[in-house]
């Protein structure tokens, strides 16, 4: 993760700012805890959200635009067994790219996902 502060001279504000990079081939140590799939990645009209875990805790499903505006939810669900599938409708969102939140107990799990018309 960087941390560096931008200075916008006209304004004499300073935002700081977090940069975080990750390879989207690789899992995320969340995506292993939890045992999250989420497909298909880019999506039109539906994506799936499985988790395969032994944690019978509800979860919740959130997606946010790139502005970080709330889109999508869709709260406790319910995961009674090892497999859990919940199919979420993109029918509603214009194409462009997406962050999809799952929360579980107090850990949430972030993708960013694309939805193309």
């Amino acid at each position: 993760m960087v941390t560096n502060p931008l200075v916008l001279n006209k304004l004499g504000l300073t935002l700081n700012y977090n940069l975080s990079i990750n390879s989207d081939e690789s899992k995320s140590e969340s995506q292993i805890a939890f045992g999250i799939k989420v497909y298909p990645n880019p999506a039109s009209d539906f994506m799936e959200v499985e988790m395969n875990n032994n944690d019978e805790s509800d979860y919740s499903i959130f997606i946010y635009d790139i502005l970080g505006r709330e889109v999508y939810s869709k709260f406790n669900l319910s995961h009674r067994n090892s497999n859990s599938r919940q199919i979420v409708s993109l029918k509603e969102l214009p194409a462009g790219r997406y962050f999809l939140t799952t929360i579980i107990k107090d850990k949430s799990y972030s993708k960013k996902i694309i939805i193309i018309k």
